[in-house]
């Protein structure tokens, strides 16, 4: 005699449940969360690239700004010179002049 418990299945307590179509949902479910995540993925690694682009570019502004206020500094330092800065008075006054006059 054969027990139950021993690979005997009953289907009046048991009946067959047809899973196929739910494993098919779960795995068609599973596949498009796998998309969306490789898509985001993709989004935020082009993301970080254009990041680093625009902060090589902010860095190479900032060091041609650096260098454009030295050499502001140097013409200042120039005109501030006592024998230069009569001239530049002279040409501020003359650039007033010719402001007003338009």
């Amino acid at each position: 005699m054969k027990h139950p418990s021993l690979g005997a299945i009953n289907l009046a307590s048991h009946p067959f449940r047809r899973e196929r179509a739910q494993n098919a949902a779960l795995a068609f479910v599973c596949l498009l969360l796998v998309c969306s995540s490789l898509v985001g993925l993709s989004l935020i690694f082009s993301a970080r690239r254009r990041a680093e682009s625009i902060r090589g570019e902010i860095n190479s502004q900032k060091a041609e700004l650096q260098k454009l206020r030295q050499a502001e500094g140097g013409f200042a330092s120039f005109l501030a010179k006592p024998d230069n800065a009569d001239v530049f008075s002279r040409n501020v006054f003359l650039n007033e002049l010719i402001a007003r006059r338009v």
